[in-house]
């Protein structure tokens, strides 16, 4: 498995996405078509309904003029001393 098949579900990407694409007056068949996704992956993004692939977020994002950077975030937790490690995904 690579990075971009990791799947996520995170409720800002869903909606900033979905944001942008109301912005731009697109359909999700529009974006379907310049994605190659179907409609109804992306209406499952958009609402949440299902988890969906780094990848499928990425031809999104770059349909609609944007990029996602990906940042490894590493921390320790005070409780346990152990490192936590998380992802932190930004639209821009």
């Amino acid at each position: 498995m690579n990075n971009t098949d990791v799947y996520i579900q995170d409720k800002f990407i869903r909606t900033r996405l979905a944001s942008i694409r109301k912005s731009k007056k697109l359909t999700q068949k529009q974006l379907s078509d310049m994605t190659g996704l179907s409609q109804a992956t992306i209406s499952n993004i958009e609402s949440g309904d299902n988890s969906y692939t780094l990848r499928s977020l990425i031809r999104i994002a770059e349909a609609l003029g944007y990029e996602i950077n990906i940042d490894k975030k590493v921390g320790e937790d005070n409780d346990t001393k152990t490192t936590n490690q998380g992802v932190s995904l930004t639209i821009t």
